[in-house]
C-alpha cells in the first residue's frame, strides 16, 4: 500500500500520502547458518584421529594434526565462531578447571 501511494503520489493521482506520518519499516526474516550434519563432522574427526595415529609423522606434523584435533573439538563441541578460536591465547584456558575463556562480539566474555 506504502508503494502503491508513493507511486500515485509522484504520477500527481493524489497530492498527499496517507502513510506520510506513519512510520514502517519491514525486516526480512533472518535466514540462519546451515548446520554441518553430524555424519559430516563425526567422519571429520574419525579422520583427523587416524591421520594422528599414522606411524610415519615428524614431531611438527604431530603437533600441527594435534591443534587441528583441539580447534574442531572446540568449534563442534562449543559452538562458538571461528574468529573467537583464532583469538585463544594460552591465558584464556583453564586446564585446572577445564574451561576456555572466550571474547566473542563486542568483546563479550563467555566462558565455556
Amino acid at each position: 500500500m506504502k508503494a502503491l501511494s508513493s507511486d500515485m503520489l509522484q504520477e500527481e493521482i493524489i497530492e498527499r500520502s496517507p502513510f506520510v506520518n506513519i512510520k514502517l519499516s519491514f525486516k526480512e526474516p533472518s535466514v540462519l547458518p546451515q548446520t554441518i550434519p553430524l555424519e559430516i563432522v563425526q567422519k571429520m574427526l574419525s579422520s583427523a584421529y587416524r591421520l594422528l595415529d599414522s606411524i610415519r609423522l615428524t614431531q611438527y606434523r604431530r603437533e600441527v594434526i594435534i591443534r587441528d584435533i583441539a580447534v574442531m573439538e572446540l568449534l563442534f563441541a562449543t559452538g562458538v565462531r571461528v574468529f573467537e578460536i583464532c583469538n585463544i591465547r594460552i591465558s584464556d584456558i583453564n586446564f585446572a578447571n577445564r574451561y576456555v575463556k572466550f571474547y566473542g562480539k563486542g568483546s563479550r566474555e563467555r566462558i565455556v
